[in-house]
């Protein structure tokens, strides 16, 4: 009886899933459509949202700080195209983004940062934060990683026998 019960859990579980999987792909491709229709300000204002999140620039005005520009309208005709976009304003962007695409920045084609730049070779320094990795740290994530990946594996035998049981019926 309790089996019977689980298998009602599950199957209400997994339909409430794929409702949930139908509902995040309308959201997809409704966002895919826009977009694939973005012009060159839209993807500056992605790229602006995406360096205050990223910590490179607290802010629009202390982006353009960094790139040079004492006016912050100097700057925000730029990348709103009121003016003539200087002829290294992407190359000055470039070097401050770490793995900015320009060629997604300009066209739109590919992804927005095409790699995750790794800025010296003891690794203690990447994408300009400091990061420091410890033999305890890397030993208690591989630890974490084995105890879910044990976990994920006692799921699927679960779901396994589940699955048998109600093949059976």
């Amino acid at each position: 009886m309790k089996l019977i019960a689980n298998i009602k859990t599950l199957f209400l579980i997994t339909k409430e899933i794929i409702k949930k999987i139908s509902s995040l792909y309308i959201v997809f491709s409704v966002n895919l459509r826009k977009l694939q229709s973005m012009n060159k300000i839209d993807r500056y204002k992605i790229l602006m949202r995406h360096i205050v999140s990223s910590g490179i620039a607290p802010s629009q005005k202390a982006f353009a700080a960094l790139l040079g520009y004492s006016n912050e309208s100097s700057f925000s005709q730029i990348i709103n195209e009121k003016v003539k976009e200087p002829k290294d304003f992407i190359h000055k962007i470039k070097r401050l983004v770490p793995g900015l695409n320009t060629e997604w920045l300009q066209t739109g084609e590919g992804e927005m940062i095409s790699q995750v730049v790794q800025t010296n070779q003891n690794g203690d320094n990447i994408n300009g934060k400091t990061v420091k990795v410890t033999k305890d740290s890397s030993d208690k994530l591989i630890e974490v990683i084995l105890e879910q990946s044990k976990q994920i594996s006692k799921s699927q035998e679960q779901i396994d026998r589940l699955i048998s049981i109600i093949e059976q019926k």
